[in-house]
């Protein structure tokens, strides 16, 4: 038979426990909730294009493509976008860590000779979006396990 003292013993142990788990899942649930936070503010910034499908850096760079998150976190988070001549822009819509889509891009409408291509397919690239990563100041962009575009941060020394 248990006594007394054995069972303030296991009653301890049984609260040590519980109050263990219960902490774990707290600081799981924080973690969650950090690392969204974190990942929308390190995404909001100016990002300089170095690949959009197949136009590479030394394009890029002369047409100063770029794309800029806006407002995160909000329900008017958007993206601006330019590559040469027009300005795209557009809601950008968060489903998930790592999880985005801008569904409808608008665009200014100048014809520029030499950017058309590479302005059509930037757009068509941000309606296919779905997914993107942050590796140190470095953005990638995909569809589902397809790169699309890669970013540097415009502030990135």
């Amino acid at each position: 038979m248990i006594d007394m003292k054995n069972k303030l013993t296991l009653l301890a142990a049984g609260l040590g426990i519980f109050s263990l788990l219960t902490t774990q899942c707290t600081a799981l649930d924080q973690n969650k909730n950090n690392h969204s936070s974190t990942g929308l503010t390190v995404l909001q910034r100016e990002w300089m294009a170095t690949k959009i499908g197949s136009h590479g850096k030394d394009e890029l760079m002369k047409a100063k493509a770029n794309l800029t998150f806006n407002k995160l976190g909000t329900k008017e988070a958007t993206v601006n976008a330019y590559a040469g001549c027009n300005r795209m822009f557009g809601a950008v819509k968060f489903s998930g860590t790592s999880t985005l889509s801008v569904p409808n891009v608008q665009s200014t409408m100048m014809y520029c000779d030499g950017l058309m291509d590479l302005e059509m397919d930037y757009a068509k690239i941000l309606k296919q979006v779905n997914r993107y990563e942050v590796k140190g100041h470095e953005l990638s962009l995909y569809q589902n396990n397809t790169l699309l575009a890669q970013f540097v941060a415009a502030d990135w020394d």
